[in-house]
């Protein structure tokens, strides 16, 4: 082979590399950033992340009804629920391509950790998040169930461990 058939060669391998790398890359989903709910304003608060199913984080904050939203997405899709009082804090489910996520809130006074029980005996907890400064009183929590979990119910904990409050999921 001549110098200039190398080159070529060289040349076409190292493209062949570079395109790969790039299909590669873009193909990564990242957890996004910020809530995609179009109808969102005001104050916007982090009230969780997490590395199950592929990544997630959460939001909560107000629409421009005044209703209070809770927003999960992780690296392929995401939902939100919204609802003023009761209807937030009742525990319900957001489904996304990649998981399911317990969500809901508290006005119970000493809240601490939020304990999802699952069908299966397990359970898995979180701390609550004070959402004062854009609903005072309320505390709210997201758990990721696994992906072969059937979420029962959702008990939340005072810091000594003593459950202080407990409602079915989607009930």
């Amino acid at each position: 082979m001549n110098g200039l058939a190398i080159r070529a060669r060289r040349l076409l391998a190292t493209t062949v590399v570079a395109v790969a790398f790039v299909i590669t890359v873009s193909g990564c989903a990242a957890v996004p950033t910020e809530p995609n709910n179009p109808d969102r304003i005001g104050a916007v608060l982090d009230v969780g992340t997490g590395d199950a199913n592929g990544g997630w984080r959460a939001w909560a904050y107000r629409n421009r009804t005044g209703d209070l939203c809770v927003e999960v997405r992780g690296t392929v899709g995401g939902g939100f629920t919204c609802g003023e009082g009761e209807a937030i804090q009742s525990p319900g489910i957001i489904v996304t391509e990649k998981g399911t996520y317990v969500v809901g809130g508290t006005h119970a006074a000493g809240a601490a950790d939020a304990r999802l029980d699952d069908a299966d005996g397990s359970s898995l907890s979180t701390k609550v998040v004070a959402m004062d400064p854009i609903a005072p009183g309320l505390s709210v929590y997201v758990l990721a169930a696994p992906p072969s979990g059937r979420p029962q119910a959702v008990a939340i904990l005072d810091d000594a461990g003593t459950v202080i409050e407990s409602a079915a999921v989607g009930g």
